[in-house]
């Protein structure tokens, strides 16, 4: 009959450290590893416009806004709890949208360059 001596004992401190010879042949040294929860990673999650793709990746633009502009676009983020980034990127998109053909080409075509020589 093998018992698992930590049930009827309990954890002792000095339980891991006596040699195999002392403990009688019948007990068998068992010891139950808690099942490891599931972890999430490390972090906050990266929020780029495609799943998983960071924000730090993208380049950083510095724009002067009028103190008012500025509130207003803070405003706006906090509104919709969405970053002022993504508002400004949809914001400029939307605007390229409504311009017209011609004009939204020409902006399409400078922007393919620019994409280019970076």
């Amino acid at each position: 009959m093998q018992v698992n001596i930590r049930h009827i004992i309990g954890r002792h401190k000095y339980l891991d450290t006596l040699p195999a010879p002392l403990l009688p042949s019948s007990v068998q040294m068992t010891t139950k590893t808690p099942p490891t929860p599931a972890r999430r990673p490390r972090g906050r999650p990266r929020k780029g416009l495609a799943p998983g793709e960071s924000v730090k990746a993208y380049p950083r633009v510095t724009v002067r806004l009028p103190p008012e502009t500025k509130a207003q676009l803070l405003a706006w983020a906090a509104v919709t709890k969405r970053p002022a980034w993504l508002l400004l990127a949809e914001a400029v998109t939307e605007g390229v949208r409504a311009l017209p053909p011609a004009d939204r080409a020409l902006v399409e075509r400078f922007a393919r360059r620019t994409a280019k020589a970076e």
